[in-house]
């Protein structure tokens, strides 16, 4: 024993167990990485020859030297093999799909994800399962329910006023959110409000940058994340012009306003602003990936994607819609004829990949995010592709690792994430090759430790056969149709709850699915059939506001108000801060014809419940 640790011993710093430690030449750990090549995503240096000990969900040491495992220790050989840190996803729509989300993300490596309309009680379970070991699932730093102006564009929170906004922020933070988000329509007051109670509070506000207000406005009132680069283009026009599009947007003339800036663009003014915001603690979020399901230009393109062969039915048929929205995405609508919609779509593609230029050439800080669930977003793949696509526009491979891992850690002020490090949370990649020299060696994965828990290459592909076999499963309409038919309804429901698990592996039984069998019986005016689906839907998740919410829209439609009236009422119970509701319910009793109003007011039912992002060029 050397003479500093016996000093050490003498002044009480050491304890037993870590003297031990230190005598030990071969240690007790959980799991060892031997021999691997450690990326360090700070310096962008290779560590060679390292061991990574990890004992539970920590990594707790990393050696220069040879450890001999020792009896119930998992032995990984990382001989020419490269770690990272996991992925982190920051703009993924999770909480609709969580576990079905989770086979696609985890064999692609990404581990965390930050979703901006969230259900903070949902995210709370899902940790606990993860903290307990009932299931592997991804780290989740969430929101909740986005906050814009009424009507809402999505059917989320509403807030008209600067006493409705701030209701809302102190809602949602009691609610337990990891961040609130701010979204498009709201007005400047509105918006001003809502950041100084998040601040006020203590709580990051992160989203969308309204259209009533600039990026340098946001940025000053304490907005931390620019999501799809919203208000980026009021860097490039003057004060004076920005009042001309301040009318314009005061007027709703939304294309107008982008035409204005469009033909006024100063990249020298523009280049300005932004070095004038370095210093601040704002980051971007491009989204690049979900262009492609939104441009009608990429329809082709999107519906020719080998990739379809993942996309699960949970998701074809997004917030119970009673059509396969994959199929004919919504989100691909237009009034133009293609051949002058095709001609907008690349100009904006253009502009946007300017943009991304301009902010890597002005080292902004960056995040990696996708918006899935927009379709021919893909869940984990997309993620991946938004990496290579920063490449193209000019990062190093080792700058776009940075958008997905460090760069998460630090925008969420969390020390436990991002790095290969003692300390550090056992959220790990090992890849076939090292991801600084070619950014696509990012997804040629080995193994995920995911919290301390080695998932091999089987492992691995065994989640995406799962994700596979649920794009080929069948819509549970198809067995309660025939049955009700046969049996009556309450019969059929009855055999459904007897039978629930082993109908699962053939009809997913999940919210969504339950209530887009609703709406095909309503379409079949079958009403009874209907709302008997909206009750077990209730039943079957008492807990979750967009299934209880969902179910209330459909006795709304077969004009049963009263019951309209009680699930609208308990999905309030369950989520106070989803105050559209109580609009929903006075509209109940308005003498318009029943169900009109909402109709005209709101986007139709099935595609509000898609979380996409503001489309407005």
């Amino acid at each position: 024993m050397n003479s500093a640790l016996i000093i050490m011993i003498k002044l009480g710093v050491l304890s037993l167990a870590t003297i031990f430690f230190i005598a030990c030449s071969n240690p007790k750990h959980d799991l060892l990485i031997t021999n691997v090549n450690v990326i360090d995503v700070v310096t962008g240096e290779v560590l060679p020859s390292r061991t990574v000990a990890i004992d539970g969900d920590e990594i707790t040491a990393i050696y220069t030297k040879t450890i001999k495992a020792r009896k119930n220790t998992v032995l990984v050989d990382g001989t020419g093999k490269y770690l990272i840190p996991g992925l982190w996803d920051m703009h993924a729509h999770y909480h609709w799909y969580p576990r079905d989300n989770d086979l696609l993300l985890i064999p692609n490596g990404v581990l965390g994800v930050r979703d901006p309309w969230g259900d903070p009680q949902q995210a709370k379970r899902l940790r606990v399962e993860n903290q307990k070991g009932m299931y592997h699932g991804v780290e989740i730093f969430t929101s909740g329910s986005l906050i814009d102006s009424a009507p809402s564009r999505w059917g989320s929170s509403e807030a008209e006023t600067e006493e409705q906004a701030r209701a809302l922020v102190n809602c949602q933070i009691d609610q337990g959110v990891d961040f609130v988000k701010p979204y498009s329509g709201l007005t400047k007051e509105v918006y001003l409000a809502l950041m100084d109670e998040a601040n006020r509070r203590g709580v990051m506000a992160a989203g969308h940058v309204p259209t009533a207000v600039t990026l340098e406005e946001a940025v000053a009132a304490g907005h931390r994340i620019d999501d799809h680069l919203f208000g980026l283009e009021t860097l490039f026009i003057t004060t004076e012009q920005l009042d001309t599009v301040r009318q314009m947007r005061e007027q709703r003339n939304w294309g107008e306003s982008y035409g204005y800036i469009r033909n006024n663009k100063n990249t020298t003014i523009a280049q300005t602003r932004l070095e004038k915001l370095s210093g601040e603690d704002i980051w971007f979020c491009p989204t690049y990936v979900a262009l492609f399901g939104v441009l009608k230009v990429f329809k082709e393109k999107m519906e020719s994607d080998p990739r379809n062969e993942y996309v699960t039915i949970i998701e074809k048929f997004q917030g119970g819609s009673s059509e396969d929205i994959w199929l004919d995405s919504p989100l691909y609508g237009s009034t133009k004829p293609d051949s002058i919609q095709f001609v907008d779509d690349s100009l904006y593609v253009v502009e946007q990949e300017a943009y991304i230029k301009m902010l890597i050439e002005s080292k902004a800080k960056i995040l990696a995010g996708t918006d899935y669930i927009i379709p021919y977003i893909y869940a984990g793949f997309s993620l991946q592709e938004e990496l290579q696509i920063f490449v193209r526009l000019g990062m190093t491979p080792f700058q776009a690792l940075q958008t997905a891992t460090i760069n998460p850690a630090q925008f969420m002020k969390n020390n436990k994430i991002g790095e290969v490090k003692a300390g550090k949370l056992a959220n790990l990649v090992l890849l076939n090759s090292n991801p600084l020299e070619d950014i696509y060696h990012v997804q040629d994965i080995y193994a995920i430790v995911l919290r301390g828990k080695h998932l091999d290459r089987d492992h691995l592909d065994g989640m995406l056969r799962k994700a596979k076999n649920l794009a080929n499963a069948k819509h549970i309409h198809e067995w309660f149709a025939p049955r009700m038919e046969a049996d009556g309804i309450e019969s059929a429901i009855q055999i459904f709850l007897n039978n629930r698990e082993s109908i699962d592996d053939e009809f997913p039984v999940r919210w969504n699915m339950l209530l887009s069998t609703g709406w095909k019986f309503f379409m079949e005016d079958k009403k009874a059939e209907a709302e008997a689906i909206a009750k077990l839907t209730t039943e079957l998740y008492p807990d979750f506001v967009y299934a209880i919410e969902g179910a209330g829209a459909i006795y709304k439609y077969t004009k049963n108000k009263e019951m309209a009236k009680a699930t609208y009422q308990r999905a309030l119970e369950v989520y106070p801060c989803l105050n559209i509701i109580e609009r929903w319910i006075k509209e109940l009793d308005e003498p318009l014809a029943f169900g009109q109003k909402y109709k005209q007011k709101e986007p139709i039912y099935l595609a509000a419940r898609i979380p996409c992002m503001y489309h407005s060029h």
